[in-house]
């Protein structure tokens, strides 16, 4: 299945590598901030069309310092990015060159045709960005949140990490931490059943 699978963490590339799908979106192993996510999902073939480029620590805008001290605590030393005005975390990367030329591959490859949506929350003081996610009505699309429930009119799941674990750790059968919670494959099915709808119903 041809698929671009557009999350705000890690969450998307780690359902990509576990399920053998090829990356046609370039937001795998990076993090985009809750506050800018929506804003990027409602443009995205806009930004995907943008040129990315560097971002270092000491330039980074007083509102992108105080978004980073909301979700970290402080300002991560890890390489930054802006693709226009939505700054891309690269945590998993060691340096912008590394993570730009994977970013610039996997963009090449995206197809706006086939796309589904991931929104992984983790806190409800992100409550507002998630609501403004939910009202936008993308189809193929899916909120996590972590350790708190909310009642919402699309696909959402709560995952509760083990303590001291993390959501994407991998338990004693090989599944992840976040398959006890929610099953991705039939998520990947309904999401393959309103495509093939979508190009008979064209």
């Amino acid at each position: 299945m041809g698929l671009s699978l557009i999350s705000n963490n890690c969450m998307g590339g780690c359902l990509l590598h576990d399920f053998h799908i090829k990356y046609q979106s370039p937001t795998v192993s990076l993090q985009i901030l809750p506050e800018e996510y929506c804003k990027f999902c409602s443009n995205i073939k806009h930004y995907m069309e943008a040129e990315l480029i560097e971002c270092p620590i000491e330039n980074l805008s007083e509102e992108h310092k105080k978004y980073l001290m909301k979700m970290f605590d402080n300002i991560p030393g890890m390489p930054y990015g802006l693709v226009d005005d939505v700054l891309v975390c690269f945590q998993h990367y060691p340096t912008f060159e590394a993570g730009a030329d994977m970013w610039n591959r996997r963009k090449a490859r995206f197809d706006p045709d086939h796309m589904a949506y991931i929104f992984y929350v983790r806190s409800d003081i992100y409550m507002n960005e998630l609501m403004d996610f939910v009202n936008l009505g993308l189809e193929n699309s899916i909120i996590f949140t972590e350790d708190f429930d909310v009642a919402i009119s699309m696909d959402h799941c709560r995952i509760d990490p083990p303590e001291g674990g993390h959501f994407l750790d991998i338990m004693p059968d090989g599944t992840r931490h976040f398959e006890q919670f929610w099953n991705p494959v039939d998520w990947f099915m309904k999401i393959k059943r309103n495509m093939m709808y979508e190009q008979r119903t064209r």
